[in-house]
């Protein structure tokens, strides 16, 4: 069934990891999402989305420390290449 999400916003950041394997960490803001437990909706798993494996989550810590960890964790980096990038609505 379809379901309207208000997205308020994203971030999102590149990480290599120590074998070199490029991907992404993205953090979605939206309206509260009304769910029981702490179970991710089947509406918002995205497994099939890019044909590759992703995993998709609540954040259960602070987004601070969600961000520090992967801003810090790793010091691979693309030279002359962005590391992040967001978009933030504004309030009306």
């Amino acid at each position: 069934f379809p379901v309207t999400i208000n997205l308020k916003g994203y971030i999102w950041i590149l990480e290599i990891s120590s074998s070199l394997h490029v991907h992404y960490h993205a953090i979605v803001v939206t309206d509260r999402i009304n769910c029981k437990g702490s179970e991710l909706p089947d509406f918002l798993k995205m497994e099939d989305v890019w044909g590759a494996r992703c995993q998709v989550q609540f954040i259960r810590k602070n987004v601070r420390y969600y961000l520090a960890n992967y801003f810090t964790k790793n010091k691979n980096r693309i030279v002359d290449k962005r590391q992040y990038g967001m978009s933030i609505q504004k309030n009306k």
